[in-house]
């Protein structure tokens, strides 16, 4: 069973609270490491992957999971940066 928060609906606000699941993924832990590796923060590796800050925020602490062309466009940007790293200087925010 996965840890859950649960926030209450806000006041004068109808409809269900809110459920916050973390998971611990494989794919939260490889794109950490890559910010880190890179020495980026939230809203530059957001930069660097074409999306909103709350997106990468999402995908980094395990609420959401990243689509299947991030995850490519992940691997792609990890082979320029061992097979060129001059060019993927370039592409850093």
């Amino acid at each position: 069973m996965t840890p859950q928060t649960i926030e209450p609906k806000a006041p004068g606000k109808p409809g269900r609270p809110r459920v916050h699941a973390k998971r611990d993924t494989a794919t939260a832990a490889r794109l950490l490491a890559t910010q880190t590796r890179l020495g980026l923060t939230d809203a530059s590796m957001a930069r660097y992957l074409g999306v909103p800050v709350s997106t990468w925020r999402n995908w980094a602490c395990g609420h959401r999971e990243p689509g299947a062309v991030t995850a490519r466009l992940l691997d792609v940007l990890d082979a320029v940066e061992c097979l060129a790293p001059d060019m993927h200087k370039h592409l850093l925010p």
